[in-house]
């Protein structure tokens, strides 16, 4: 009954954000900048929002075994590229456009449907 959450599933979704927290680190409290820091939580980003909605669904509808499939991940991917990359851009300056975000995004994307099945 309820959300079934892997081992697999756990550590990765535990390293992924070890990794995210540890990369706003250096960005807000060191002000160091770089690769590392402008694209590598961008490439992490979705594959841990992913993997929540995941554990969510699984919980809310009783499917112990739900994936979610190519279409939504790619719905989640598309999203999240027209609101930080578009959307809020033009609404606010303390947001830019950049297409590589929008390339770590689908590498991340594709990384979690890669891991999930």
């Amino acid at each position: 009954m309820g959300a079934r959450i892997t081992k697999r599933e756990l550590l990765i979704f535990i390293v992924l954000l070890i990794i995210y927290c540890g990369t706003l680190f250096l960005k807000l409290q060191l002000s160091i900048q770089g690769w590392t820091t402008a694209y590598l939580a961008d490439l992490i980003a979705l594959p841990i929002i992913l993997q929540i909605s995941t554990w969510g669904i699984r919980k809310l509808k009783n499917l112990p075994e739900f994936k979610l499939s190519f279409a939504q991940i790619f719905v989640a991917f598309a999203y999240t590229s027209i609101l930080f990359e578009g959307v809020l851009p033009y609404y606010n300056l303390s947001y830019t456009r950049d297409l590589i975000d929008v390339v770590m995004y689908a590498i991340g994307s594709l990384f979690f449907l890669l891991v999930q099945r």
